[in-house]
């Protein structure tokens, strides 16, 4: 994932996979969703928008997460979707 304001990774897939976004005010730390229908993004800080996003799902850890990631390049894997 793709290194973005110190806050988010990114990661743009090669399909479109959602487009049920939804208007939301702020996002916390550890909050998985798409942006665009293709786009997945990781927030590493809490934060306030005005964008629209698709959530699904979330890091419940997140004491380390922006120190784990940092201000680089990461790399993901995602094991299951499902609870």
């Amino acid at each position: 994932m793709n290194e973005l304001n110190g806050n988010e990774k990114y990661y743009y897939f090669e399909v479109h996979l959602v487009s049920n976004k939804t208007h939301i005010d702020s996002i916390h730390k550890g909050v998985l969703c798409f942006i665009q229908d293709n786009c997945l993004v990781l927030f590493s800080a809490d934060i306030k928008t005005n964008y629209s996003y698709a959530r699904i799902g979330r890091i419940k850890d997140v004491e380390h997460l922006s120190e784990v990631v940092g201000s680089r390049d990461i790399s993901v894997e995602i094991k299951s979707f499902i609870k």
